[in-house]
């Protein structure tokens, strides 16, 4: 080798270490690990990729795309495009702590805007309806890909958006700055936030029934319209001309972070991603195009992006349950219900039911905290709410964690998350009333364990019926006082109109109906039927128990197991279904 070509390779070499040591080939999750760094204003829009497990996206409006799955690239890519085509520079993309359907998304998310020049950020969302230690948020954040190639970075800090209850006050920037260094907060603001003595990066809102929110010299949000799924009327009507004059104000503002209230929020119908209901020459929506002229470049993007994709993903399987609807009777054996029960036992032998299904213990409310915490908690009677306060989560609030719908019914309950009984309500059947100590839990009974009277007959004529839900007959209609012929006719009369209502007919809701416990006369075995369109005449002969029901509702939430149902008997499994 002569010496120039010598003196030439060392040369080569030695540039190529200087660039590998400033990172221009450092690699993560196949995208190169220089994260995106954006100068502000950052204009960006709340992203939501949790279809379509979360169903009522569209009750009020219709997708151009169609009932679209989160998990399909194609759509990921138009729906990138769209944003483009919009002129925003970023989507803020819902996330719900580590392990949820979102964190799975989140990196082919980050995949598909890295290709398109595109960045993403997350908006950590267990903070507004838990209170995650720091050592949770830390846990959280380390499954967060924040180097990625397409993480929203500013001033060099990776960006997490947080939706923050505000119930702590200033604690909880105090709690965040020692949770998250490093990071570049933006924080939800509340009342007070501009005096706490720790401060986040910058502060933002939430709050899309609202037509605009200022709050220099952080953000500005404009939203199109709120029209949630299961109300009548809308919060705040649509009115495209408003839209554009807001927009027009939101070019002007000198804020941080201009943001649109939603991309594709279809619950609340805040979205701006195009419908059937705004639809314009340009195939990308009224909306689109209003953002368009305002922020956009001259060339959109090819209109061929926003066609629903010609495959579709396939749909679930029919053995698939997404909703579970739980009926719960009192104080009767497996053998007694089949033979006092002709019309629920006719149920039972033509879907399915178990032969060996176990309740925990005597009395009633173990039982009942059984189904809603995985544990007993040492109870040994049915005393109220204020002798056993359980500080402890329940499977309803684990689904509304995890992003799903949770409610009970309960009939003859007078008020919401009633805590006393009164007449024929009796609260040791009601099991959410006992968590009510976690301030988390009450805020979420008193907003969903409802009055059985028409909340139950609305949703179920309306397809509304939650993910995890429970029903709970008052004394005279639950076999307690009354009989097992009366306990048979009132859930007839219920069964009949969910066998002819949406959910049902989506093939993805299973009623189960069960028994708290037996008389003492078949060692505590009672009946429990699982009514889903996948069983046919389906006896299960595995021993099961009440814990084995807490599970399966946490299978559907796709929530962590609570204490005994970790190690129960897999419901699922026994009766052959999957969850979506």
């Amino acid at each position: 080798m002569s010496r120039r070509i010598v003196t030439l390779l060392v040369s080569f070499l030695a540039v190529l270490a200087t660039v590998v040591a400033g990172g221009l080939f450092a690699f993560s999750g196949g995208q190169a690990a220089q994260a995106t760094d954006r100068t502000l204003p950052v204009k960006a829009a709340f992203y939501y990729p949790w279809f379509p497990e979360t169903e009522n996206w569209t009750t009020q409006y219709h997708p151009t795309l169609g009932k679209y799955s989160s998990d399909d690239t194609a759509n990921i890519d138009k729906h990138i495009d769209m944003a483009k085509y919009a002129g925003l520079d970023a989507f803020i993309s819902s996330w719900w702590g580590a392990g949820s359907k979102t964190a799975q998304r989140l990196p082919m998310i980050l995949d598909r805007a890295a290709a398109k020049g595109f960045s993403i950020s997350a908006y950590y969302e267990p903070e507004g309806t838990a209170d995650p230690t720091i050592a949770t948020i830390r846990n959280d954040l380390a499954a967060i890909p924040k180097d990625h190639a397409a993480y929203l970075h500013v001033n060099g800090k990776p960006v997490l958006f947080v939706y923050n209850a505000g119930a702590s006050g200033c604690a909880e920037v105090t709690k965040w700055k020692q949770a998250a260094p490093g990071w570049y907060l933006n924080m939800k603001v509340f009342s007070g936030y501009a005096n706490c003595a720790d401060q986040p990066d910058s502060w933002h809102q939430y709050a899309p029934a609202s037509a605009v929110q200022t709050h220099a010299p952080y953000a500005m949000n404009v939203s199109p319209g709120f029209f949630k799924f299961n109300e009548t009327t809308p919060r705040l009507a649509r009115d495209l001309t408003r839209f554009k004059s807001d927009l027009a104000n939101l070019a002007a503002v000198n804020v941080q972070w201009k943001l649109i209230t939603s991309f594709s929020e279809w619950g609340e119908g805040t979205a701006v991603e195009p419908a059937t209901e705004w639809a314009s020459t340009s195939g990308y929506g009224d909306y689109l195009d209003a953002l368009h002229a305002q922020f956009g470049t001259a060339t959109p993007p090819p209109s061929t992006t926003l066609t629903p994709s010609s495959t579709p993903p396939p749909p679930p399987p029919s053995n698939t349950v997404t909703k579970v609807l739980v009926f719960v009777e009192e104080n009767h054996s497996l053998n007694e219900m089949k033979s006092g029960m002709p019309y629920t036992y006719s149920l039972a032998q033509k879907y399915g039911y178990a032969t060996g299904w176990k309740a925990i213990r005597h009395p009633s409310l173990p039982n009942y905290l059984a189904m809603a915490g995985g544990s007993t908690f040492g109870v040994t009677d049915d005393a109220a709410p204020s002798s056993h306060p359980i500080n402890a989560s329940s499977v309803f609030g684990q689904a509304i964690t995890a992003g799903k719908m949770a409610k009970t019914y309960a009939e003859s309950e007078t008020s919401n998350c009633q805590l006393t009984s009164s007449g024929n309500y009796a609260v040791k059947h009601n099991p959410w009333a006992y968590f009510t100590p976690t301030a988390t839990e009450r805020s979420q009974c008193q907003k969903f364990d409802v009055p059985e009277a028409r909340n139950l007959t609305n949703d179920i004529n309306a397809g509304t019926l939650p993910n995890v839900g429970m029903v709970v007959p008052n004394l005279a209609n639950d076999a307690h006082d009354g009989s097992l012929a009366t306990a048979d006719n009132w859930f007839k009369a219920r069964m009949q109109a969910i066998l002819a209502g949406p959910d049902w007919k989506s093939g993805h809701l299973a009623v189960i109906l069960t028994a708290d416990e037996d008389d003492s006369s078949q060692s505590n075995t009672v009946l429990t039927t699982v009514i889903h369109p996948s069983q046919n005449a389906h006896v299960v002969t595995v021993a099961l128990n009440h814990y084995s029901l807490t599970r399966f509702l946490e299978d559907v939430a796709h929530a962590p197991y609570l204490q005994g149902a970790a190690t129960a008997a897999d419901m699922k499994s026994a009766f052959g279904l999957a969850v979506g």
